[in-house]
């Protein structure tokens, strides 16, 4: 089983516990996926992890930023390019793991391990401040990370380059965005790996 099937859907009964019913639908519906994925129950199958050109990736994290400057926030266009982007993250992130195993080097190490830091530090401030502040009804004396950067968000231009860092985070993060010679490298390899398949069924 997908480890992160019972991570996801203990925060999809958080989401909703906290009033944001579209992210417990974002949830819910990767919830589904992995599990049908699990079961083998999906027609199609996924390949190796996907690479795009600096352009495509510039012109889609653009064109997403423009609707929310242009938009209100909230609005029916806000949500339509959060709902737009989820299955293309998806596609992104839900890729064949790699047959070569990369052995960590110190530095890798030591960048996961301050990662990992941050990552638990930043969680257990959002979820302790999300509960006494619930409990005693003051968000501000213990306000979460999304209540101190709600008021900011109502400003355009903040939302625009609040988009723009997060799709970047994430385009860094699945790393997608490789050179042409790399493309035509994995292209090829990709080809090669095809033909062996086809000569092994032959066979």
């Amino acid at each position: 089983m997908n480890p992160w099937i019972p991570a996801f859907a203990v925060n999809i009964m958080f989401q909703f516990m906290r009033h944001s019913p579209v992210d417990g639908y974002i949830f819910m519906a990767a919830t589904i996926l992995m599990v049908l994925d699990w079961k083998k129950l999906l027609p199609f199958h996924f390949g190796d992890r996907p690479v795009f050109r600096l352009k495509w990736i510039v012109l889609v994290i653009v064109a997403s930023a423009s609707v929310l400057y242009a938009s209100p926030r909230h609005s029916l266009e806000d949500s339509f390019v959060l709902m737009a982007i989820v299955p293309f993250a998806v596609y992104l992130i839900y890729y064949r793991d790699e047959e070569l195993n990369i052995i960590p080097t110190p530095a890798m190490r030591r960048t996961q391990k301050t990662f990992l830091i941050l990552a638990f530090a930043l969680i257990f401030f959002e979820l302790a401040a999300y509960i006494i502040s619930d409990q005693i009804h003051n968000s501000t004396d213990f306000p979460t990370i999304s209540f101190l950067i709600s008021p900011t968000l109502e400003l355009p231009w903040v939302r625009f380059v609040f988009l723009v860092i997060w799709m970047a985070l994430g385009v860094g993060l699945t790393q997608v965005l490789r050179g042409r010679k790399v493309i035509q490298a994995l292209d090829h390899e990709a080809q090669v790996r095809a033909a062996i398949e086809d000569i092994k069924r032959d066979s």
